[in-house]
């Protein structure tokens, strides 16, 4: 479901034709052994985020800064998106109430994790980008769970921009300004990925752009 329609369309970087052979052996070799369905291609090929490198991302005090990971979960990163950029979003499952999309064992972003063109790389890690909503992605009393297609997101990203200014080409240039607002301290990954499932649209309306997602870890 794209969001909207990208200015100009740059042709596939030679890494995204070496991703997507990966992924059809991938998708050939599952069709004989559902158990290899959960590979994904290499980190190196992977639709890059980047690093932490946005000056609007909020940490909090520079004390819980220094929480360990064990106590407080990873933080959750908040991304909005411009509306001129093509993003594109699979949906998931019709929820009769948002708490079932943001918690519990058939949240958001375990749907996500089951197909490997939703992962993509961000301060190093495999993560995955949803939020719970539209598909304009707005806020819903019965949402949809939303994940990040980056298969087909990265196909209209810059790669000569990505190259020249980051360097590198695999960057998601429509998450090239970093993230908005980082959620953390609330006791746990899960609980700082629903903090940011619950605000992250809010504040991207705030600031006239649509909603880019929550960056959760595979791992956590």
């Amino acid at each position: 479901m794209p969001i909207a329609l990208l200015l100009l369309a740059l042709s596939p970087a030679p890494t995204l034709a070496a991703r997507s052979n990966f992924e059809e052996m991938i998708a050939a070799a599952a069709l004989h052994d559902p158990s290899l369905s959960h590979l994904s291609v290499p980190d190196a090929e992977l639709p890059d985020l980047g690093e932490d490198f946005s000056s609007v991302l909020e940490e909090g005090s520079g004390a819980s800064q220094n929480r360990s990971k064990e106590q407080w979960g990873e933080d959750v990163e908040c991304f909005c998106i411009d509306y001129y950029e093509f993003v594109d979003w699979d949906d998931y499952s019709h929820y009769s109430n948002p708490e079932d999309c943001m918690q519990g064992g058939d949240r958001c972003n375990e749907k996500c994790e089951r197909d490997p063109k939703h992962i993509i790389t961000f301060e190093g890690k495999r993560q995955t980008l949803s939020f719970c909503g539209t598909d304009e992605g707005y806020p819903s009393r019965e949402p949809e769970c939303q994940c990040l297609d980056g298969t087909e997101t990265f196909k209209h990203s810059n790669t000569k921009k990505a190259l020249k200014k980051y360097g590198n080409p695999n960057l998601l240039t429509q998450f090239a300004h970093g993230a908005e607002h980082a959620f953390d301290g609330y006791g746990s990954s899960a609980a700082n990925l629903r903090a940011c499932y619950m605000e992250c649209p809010s504040l991207c309306e705030s600031k006239q752009k649509l909603t880019g997602g929550c960056a959760m870890p595979t791992s956590a």
